[in-house]
């Protein structure tokens, strides 16, 4: 056989492809990459799991497109002869309905987390005593939890709501059955279902699932039955399992694992007893300390004021000893005047030349009328001395 040249094999390759019924016009569904616009033409390629491939429109393109997203697109498989490339000449894009609803999700689930629906914090039960369980009636999903319940922790009691969990009447079921189940003292309450095609969880994306999860007074643990895929109600909940038997497990404990717990808390108390015994040691000492310092404050502050009022009280007493001494002096000193008041006195007479002459004539003391020829004659009474003289 003799070698053909590399353009005789691409105009074959070219020929072939042109002409074939079913390349002619095909569509294909797949994941868009490689995304690059020039002069209004596109160039990017499609992918799934096991290969690629290139595609090119020469068509006015307005809409905008997305990586990542999935489309459906129409075309004819073209060679390039030249280059030795193959593409697929594109004619429309479309979004899949795949990705048409997971855009729709998209919003609604933006929407609902502006409204605050998926922000739910309620704790669960460490050791519950009543369990809500709202599934299908005619699903496995019922006795995968009470076996694994009665196996994991036998002293639960399990209150069951029948409901549809897919088709047109399926959210107003699940929402009737929170309604109902909540005059009931319950622990928490597990929505579930076993599985499904995507299309059949619909029914869990619904505002009024959303709701009800949303406004239960207990812990609500979603287990819809898809590992990869998360429905709108799941996010509302408090708790999320795989399945009806991951859900049991997680509201339930073992007796192991009860063991365990009580040996944790047992433990834990014992810490936290040394702890505050440590504590009230600490304050106890503090206010011994405190208690001491107030009494010796006070002591120093009560012995200040005794000083000071000992000191006040010194000194009244000087003061007042040296106004008794006074006194007593001014009381001898008065005494020792009046003591002399009664001793007799020598008077002197003025004669005419205006000397004095004494008067031999002793009289007492007291107050006397003098009459004499001379009106104006004085007398002047004086003391006597020691020897007698004036």
């Amino acid at each position: 056989m003799n070698p053909l040249q590399v353009s005789q094999i691409n105009y074959y390759i070219e020929e072939h492809l042109r002409t074939d019924p079913v390349l002619r016009k095909i569509r294909v569904i797949g994941e868009m990459v490689n995304l690059r616009q020039t002069n209004k033409w596109l160039f990017f390629h499609l992918k799934d799991e096991g290969a690629m491939l290139a595609c090119v429109s020469f068509q006015p393109i307005e809409e905008v497109f997305q990586e990542g997203n999935e489309y459906i697109v129409t075309g004819a498989v073209r060679y390039y002869s030249k280059r030795g490339t193959l593409r697929l000449h594109v004619e429309t894009i479309e979004i899949s309905k795949k990705e048409e609803r997971e855009i729709q999700r998209s919003l609604q689930f933006e929407e609902m987390k502006k409204k605050g629906l998926f922000v739910n914090q309620r704790g669960l039960r460490k050791y519950p005593t009543r369990i809500g369980l709202i599934t299908s009636k005619d699903g496995a999903a019922i006795d995968d939890v009470r076996k694994n319940i009665e196996r994991r922790y036998p002293f639960v009691e399990l209150l069951v709501a029948p409901v549809l969990v897919q088709g047109n009447q399926a959210a107003t079921a699940i929402q009737a059955a929170f309604r109902q189940i909540a005059s009931h003292k319950l622990d928490c309450v597990i929505l579930t279902r076993g599985g499904g095609d995507t299309s059949d969880l619909e029914v869990f994306d619904d505002i009024r699932v959303v709701r009800a999860v949303f406004d239960s007074k207990v812990p609500v643990i979603a287990a819809i039955g898809h590992e990869k895929d998360w429905t709108f109600a799941e996010f509302a909940a408090d708790a999320r399992a795989s399945t009806p038997t991951g859900a049991a497990e997680l509201v339930v404990p073992t007796m192991p694992q009860i063991r365990q717990r009580l040996s944790e808390e047992q433990w834990k108390a014992r810490i936290e007893i040394s702890f505050q015994m440590k504590q009230i040691e600490s304050q106890q000492s503090k206010h011994q300390r405190l208690m001491t310092r107030e009494i010796e404050r006070r002591i120093n502050r009560v012995d200040n004021q005794f000083s000071t009022q000992r000191n006040r009280v010194f000194r009244e007493c000087v003061n007042r000893l040296e106004l008794w001494n006074q006194l007593l002096t001014d009381s001898r000193e008065m005494e020792s005047s009046l003591s002399k008041r009664g001793e007799p006195f020598y008077f002197l007479i003025q004669d005419e030349n205006k000397q004095f002459v004494r008067n031999d004539k002793l009289l007492p003391v007291g107050v006397y009328e003098l009459h004499g020829e001379v009106g104006n004659q004085k007398i002047l009474l004086v003391e006597e001395e020691q020897d007698g003289n004036l």
